[in-house]
């Protein structure tokens, strides 16, 4: 063997005795080792002891992983990534699995041949973080002190999770975890795993050291949190949107500042070296969704749904109430029955039974008002078998049938209010002739909107759905029926919130000024519907079937460092039902401002049937007055059926009181006759 050869394995036999837990055979088994090697000078080989004299201390510790070398060529100012090739003995031949990317890379480069000395470390983090996109990313540096300026405006900006390790092999392999928020230097690290790497870059970097996350939801709020974020009502105040909370909760945690987009663009040079992340709650979901750049942490599926507006229904006051309980089904076979007891009469009186005739006739009709017993059926047959299977389906048809369900619903329909045939579905609102009126929006700077429905959804589902004629002449119709009202409008006013929508209808030339849609997404649904039932005249009947317009939000934050901390703490909030208690307190607060402005009376009447679970209180029938109006037909009707029943009654005890004057003046005249003789 050479003697160059041996001094050589000497050489490595003595670092590896040097070097520190991290570097123990088989510690990088699970992953890939890539190398970045750079040369000044693209036409010479490349020299592994000068570009990377860590690379002996990590190769020959872990022979068996897997390897990437990529070479670099750099001038002043640009870098390139060569196709290198490695002498036979640095690379072992035998086939490896692949597993999470390690990239080592250099940041000792000689500055007396480069200008952009600074420049050029960073964009080695950058090419690394934006193209390989490793899971760990090993930086060598033999001043790991010094290594700060390097690092922290890649991490930052760029969007990649990879984390930093800041290395050292002079004289043996020490490992420095760097805080890259904050200005102080790498700390030095013992680290026996990466799950223990993992836990220490986690804790040196969850502080934000009051940096800035830019907030990229437009208009949705302006200047300082002053409101509350407490359990209840009570210690819930002024939170809109809900996300408030979950910054403040946040922020409070891992010592941030957050800042609307508007502030950060009118203070662009006061936040330019303290903008660490950027977040969106409030983001519609589409194909141009960057996720290399972001990384959604959660969905939220906005389904629209429709209330109809109408007329408050009337108690049914009249005879024409007696006819409604029955659809038409029922009245052909009434009529049939009414027909065939007219038929069997008259037969019994052309045979000349004509006593016989009327009674089948009244006992049919008493069967059929529910008015006979069981003592009536036996007449229709002497078989005892017979007559108890007419006596029970009587009993079944007659006083279940026609007892609970006619002379019950007669009432009904004269002392209820029977609420109107409205749409219950999309095709039958699609059918109708009603207006639909709706108010989700998309904001685009300033005071422009523009329907979410009619401009946006409905267009990009006719796109999606061109070439099925009959949805495309289906969705064209129904934009036709949808009216965008500002939403500025809607509830400008909440005394006159239902006058708006009728001077909106009238303006744009609705037909019915008394009955209309609203469709929304389902939480403005709920708050319009619930000012309109508290202010208007009218009815509102809110349809609980989805209907097939919908849109996916998506909450997104920038993807560094940071995101996988800060989406932790977002799915604590979410996972313990915190954040959507506060969605559902602020849905409450929000509706309980505007029916504060009604007066204390129906203020205190609506907080009462909030609280009390969305019901009104109560109320039982025995002690609720019945209108003589609703009856007045039916007292009339019976009046007139009791007074010819009482002449007749009289008739009758007239003819039997002059048979008994009669008789007994015969025997008082029998007496005298007697008497006298």
């Amino acid at each position: 063997m050479p003697i160059f050869d041996i001094c050589n394995m000497l050489f490595v036999v003595s670092q590896l005795f040097c070097l520190t837990g991290t570097t123990l055979p088989n510690f990088f088994n699970d992953y890939t080792l890539q190398f970045y090697l750079l040369n000044d000078d693209p036409r010479k080989p490349v020299q592994l002891s000068q570009a990377a004299p860590y690379f002996d201390l990590i190769r020959l510790s872990n022979p068996f992983t897997p390897l990437r070398i990529d070479g670099f060529f750099y001038t002043k100012s640009d870098l390139y990534r060569l196709i290198v090739h490695l002498p036979g003995s640095v690379t072992h031949t035998r086939k490896k699995r692949q597993g999470p990317l390690i990239t080592f890379l250099n940041l000792d480069i000689n500055p007396s041949k480069i200008v952009y000395f600074k420049k050029l470390a960073t964009v080695q983090l950058r090419i690394a973080i934006l193209n390989d996109k490793p899971t760990y990313i090993f930086a060598h540096s033999r001043h790991p002190a010094s290594s700060k300026r390097f690092y922290p405006r890649a991490f930052l900006n760029l969007g990649g999770t990879s984390r930093l390790v800041i290395f050292s092999s002079s004289p043996h392999l020490v490992l420095y975890i760097p805080c890259i928020a904050c200005q102080s230097a790498p700390e030095e690290a013992e680290i026996t795993n990466f799950v223990n790497l993992d836990t220490i870059f986690t804790s040196r970097n969850k502080n934000a050291w009051n940096n800035v996350v830019v907030d990229y939801d437009e208009f949705t709020w302006w200047g300082k949190f002053e409101g509350k974020c407490g359990p209840n009502l009570a210690h819930y105040v002024d939170m809109y949107p809900p996300k408030l909370c979950a910054v403040m909760v946040l922020g409070e945690k891992f010592n941030f500042t957050w800042i609307s987009l508007k502030e950060h663009d009118e203070n662009k040079l006061k936040y330019m070296d303290r903008v660490i992340s950027q977040i969106s709650f409030y983001h519609i979901f589409s194909e141009n969704f960057n996720d290399e750049v972001f990384v959604p942490f959660k969905l939220n599926f906005n389904n629209f749904r429709f209330a109809i507006v109408t007329e408050v229904p009337a108690v049914m006051n009249n005879l024409y109430g007696i006819y409604l309980p029955f659809d038409n089904v029922t009245w052909i076979c009434i009529l049939s029955a009414c027909l065939a007891t007219g038929m069997l009469g008259r037969r019994d009186i052309k045979l000349g039974k004509i006593a016989q005739g009327i009674e089948v006739t009244l006992r049919l009709i008493s069967f059929l008002l529910g008015q006979g017993g069981s003592s009536s059926v036996a007449g229709f047959s002497s078989s005892r078998n017979a007559r108890t299977l007419i006596v029970t389906g009587w009993f079944f048809g007659v006083f279940i049938l026609m007892g609970n369900l006619y002379q019950g619903s007669i009432f009904s329909y004269l002392t209820v209010k029977i609420p109107p045939r409205v749409p219950e579905t999309m095709e039958e609102l699609l059918e109708s002739g009603i207006t639909i009126v709706t108010s989700s929006y998309s904001w685009f700077g300033g005071a422009k909107y523009k329907s979410l429905l009619k401009d946006e959804i409905i267009p990009a589902l006719a796109s999606s759905l061109r070439e099925n004629e009959k949805w495309t002449k289906l969705l064209e119709k129904f934009s036709g029926k949808i009216e965008f009202m500002n939403p500025d409008l809607l509830l400008s006013g909440i005394p006159d919130a239902y006058s708006n929508f009728t001077t909106f209808l009238t303006r744009n030339k609705s037909k019915d000024l008394n009955t209309f849609a609203v469709m929304d997404r389902e939480n403005g649904l709920v708050i319009t519907t619930k000012v309109l039932k508290i202010v208007a005249k009218q009815l509102v009947l809110e349809n609980r079937e989805e209907t097939f317009f919908n849109i996916v939000g998506i909450a997104f934050i920038f993807r560094n460092y940071l995101s996988g901390i800060m989406i932790t703490g977002f799915d604590h909030l979410f996972e313990s039902g915190i954040f959507s208690r506060w969605e559902k307190l602020q849905k409450l607060w929000e509706t309980l401002y505007h029916v504060r402005i009604l007066g204390n009376v129906t203020y205190n009447r609506f907080f009462l049937k909030e609280m009390g679970g969305g019901r009104n209180p109560v109320e039982f029938h025995e002690n609720q007055s019945v209108s003589f109006g609703a009856i007045r037909y039916f007292v009339v009707i019976c009046g007139s059926l009791g007074g010819v029943g009482w002449v007749i009654f009289l008739g009758e005890i007239r003819k039997y009181f002059i048979r008994m004057i009669r008789a007994g003046w015969k025997r008082l005249t029998k007496l005298q006759i007697k008497f006298v003789q």
